[in-house]
């Protein structure tokens, strides 16, 4: 603006979001958030192709998994068209 500095609006400090009241810090939060992803990744997918699609590989999926609490029967293996083999 070209106003002169007495009729220029006083400028507002920055508005920055409050933290959550729900008391968690910020490792709990993105616990939290990384919990979700990888859920809803297991869901859609295959343990291979969900790790895949988050980026890591399917051992740090699994560690990620035992950290965190995620219960892997909940989320079957995904079945290959192969039979077993009966002798």
């Amino acid at each position: 603006m070209n106003l002169p500095p007495f009729r220029r609006p006083a400028r507002q400090p920055k508005q920055f979001p409050s933290p959550s009241d729900d008391g968690k810090n910020l490792p709990e939060m993105l616990a939290s958030y990384e919990r979700v992803l990888i859920i809803q990744a297991l869901m859609l997918r295959s343990r291979a192709k969900a790790a895949a699609s988050l980026g890591i590989s399917r051992v740090y999926l699994w560690k990620r998994m035992k950290k965190l609490g995620i219960d892997a029967t909940l989320f079957p293996r995904a079945r290959t068209g192969r039979k077993k083999k009966v002798t």
